[in-house]
């Protein structure tokens, strides 16, 4: 029996809208209570009291070129996921502000078994020549992800799927999977014409080639290191969808004072990735208009609870959590914009439940003594930390937080590319990273299992055989022992203090004042294909 794709996310509980990503703090995120814009005006303007779509040009200034404006070869980043959502669709859509899936090439799908589904697609998309999209699009696309190893592609079977017609294919999976199709609404999970890819050399010839895409805009023209020219496709498949501008003109700086001052001066009409201090300089400012989102992400303190040091002890690692400040924490990084967080997910997560007393975990400095002294360290001790460079600031904070109870923590700062080696190989006591229920995978309990390929990259990394026996019951196909799995896995979590919360997320842009509509989409990366003149 087909199934429409809300019924099925309904009935399997597991894969419900939360998931958690060490990765998401190298730069981006994962998007994952909503996107909440807090501007002059609402972000998001009604469509249905839009103004009509006009010759007109957006200009948009980002922090880099895009390496890719596909991920078939596996090369994505920010701005390129920003741009393959303007240009590719999907075969379904994430929603931002409800955190639900919604249909999009697709029309709906049913299960065959615990490892097969056939996808049935609408059949009046078409790419922006006009041709079809069909089965064979889809399959060759997913296909060749699968083959780059793209992020989510794990567990797809590409030999295992089946092109039925033009409108149905089966999707296989070489083990049970749950929120499978999660993975399927990433932006980087965009479709491409098979055809013309082949015409232009094939998958690895493809990334500096303006693909043939069926989404609401498509490339014009690519200036490699000035700029990128989109173009509104007018064979979008969605009549709902009215782009206002015809054309959206991509430019890139790394300095977020010169993009900032390009909006001011009216140069360009939008820019992303401004601190949250830019922007609050910005709230009084005629010239450009500060665009708050509180995202889906919140950023957890780390502890290896495997370590063989002060750390793998619990009453430690409890002793430590009563020394950390969060609202004193948020208050720096967030500047009264955001909040202290109790942690692991956020607190509009579908599995979220207040372990603390209001959701925040408890401070006291006293008390963090008390239990050091208990587990034998009344003169404390020396902890090493490694953290990304854009987690310096709270990572110092909590440097010093520690020094009032007797604890040295030396602190290392990485970029990514050095980062990830240390992370996975597991060299440090504590480390800080983020979660989030905008970034959907399957293999959500990866963190959580020292067995399992994410927990090498960072977070608790709990070894504890009790947790593998926990997350084997959360990751079951049967939704009832699935649900539970899920709760009892988040009060190990917390009955262990694998982690402390510290606070959530701020994504801020600037904008034209006289334009409003800007969005998030998975993961907090911006969608510019909404913005319009305030009416």
């Amino acid at each position: 029996m087909k199934k429409n794709l809300f019924t099925k996310a309904v009935s399997l509980s597991l894969a419900a809208i939360v998931s958690m990503s060490v990765l998401a703090a190298c730069g981006s995120s994962t998007p994952e209570s909503g996107s909440e814009t807090a501007s002059a005006g609402e972000a998001g303007a009604d469509a249905s009291t839009a103004p009509e779509a006009t010759d007109e040009t957006l200009k948009v200034m980002v922090a880099s070129e895009p390496q890719s404006l596909t991920s078939l070869t596996g090369l994505n980043d920010q701005v390129a996921v920003e741009l393959q959502y303007a240009m590719a669709a999907r075969v379904w859509e994430f929603n931002n502000e409800t955190y639900e899936l919604e249909m999009s090439l697709a029309t709906g799908w049913e299960e065959i078994d615990e490892t097969h589904y056939r996808i049935e697609l609408r059949d009046d998309a078409k790419f922006m020549d006009g041709t079809p999209v069909t089965s064979e699009d889809v399959v060759y696309c997913y296909q060749a992800y699968c083959e780059a190893g793209l992020d989510g592609s794990a567990t797809i079977d590409p030999e295992g799927f089946v092109i039925e017609d033009d409108t149905h294919f089966i999707i296989a999976f070489s083990t049970y999977t749950p929120g499978w199709y999660n993975a399927l609404a990433e932006a980087t999970f965009g479709i491409y014409s098979k055809a013309f890819i082949e015409e232009n050399g094939g998958v690895a010839e493809f990334e500096r080639v303006q693909p043939m895409t069926a989404g609401r805009y498509f490339v014009n023209e690519w200036k490699p290191g000035e700029y990128l020219l989109l173009e509104r496709n007018d064979n979008y498949w969605d009549p709902e969808y009215v782009g206002y501008y015809k054309y959206i003109q991509v430019s890139w700086t790394s300095d977020s004072a010169s993009r900032i001052l390009a909006v001011k001066s009216g140069d360009v009409d939008v820019t992303e990735k401004i601190s949250v201090s830019e922007a609050i300089t910005l709230d009084a400012d005629p010239s450009a208009t500060p665009v708050y989102f509180e995202s889906g992400t919140v950023f957890n303190f780390y502890f290896n609870c495997s370590s063989d040091g002060p750390v793998g002890n619990e009453k430690v690692r409890e002793a430590l959590m009563y020394a950390i400040n969060s609202e004193e924490i948020n208050a720096l990084v967030n500047m009264g914009r955001g909040k202290a967080v109790q942690g692991l997910y956020p607190d509009n997560g579908v599995y979220y439940k207040e372990y603390y007393p209001g959701g925040i975990h408890p401070y006291d400095e006293a008390k963090a003594k008390e239990l050091l002294a208990e587990a034998g360290y009344p003169d404390g001790f020396t902890i090493e930390a490694v953290v990304l460079k854009n987690n310096i600031q709270p990572a110092t904070a909590i440097q010093e937080m520690f020094r009032k109870v007797g604890v040295e923590m030396n602190i290392t700062s990485l970029e990514p590319a050095s980062y990830l080696p240390e992370a996975r190989a597991g060299n440090y006591d504590t480390t800080i990273g983020s979660a989030t229920n905008t970034y959907l995978k399957p293999d959500n309990f990866n963190l959580l299992s020292c067995e399992d390929r994410f927990s090498v990259i960072g977070g608790p990394k709990i070894s504890d055989p009790a947790i593998d026996e926990i997350t084997g019951r959360a990751k079951s196909s049967d939704p009832a022992v699935a649900e539970q799995g899920w709760y009892d896995a988040i009060d190990y979590i917390f009955d262990h203090t694998a982690l402390v919360g510290l606070y959530n997320k701020i994504e801020c842009a600037a904008i034209n004042p006289a334009l409003d509509g800007l969005k998030t989409i998975k993961r907090d990366y911006l969608d510019f294909t909404e913005i319009r003149p305030i009416q």
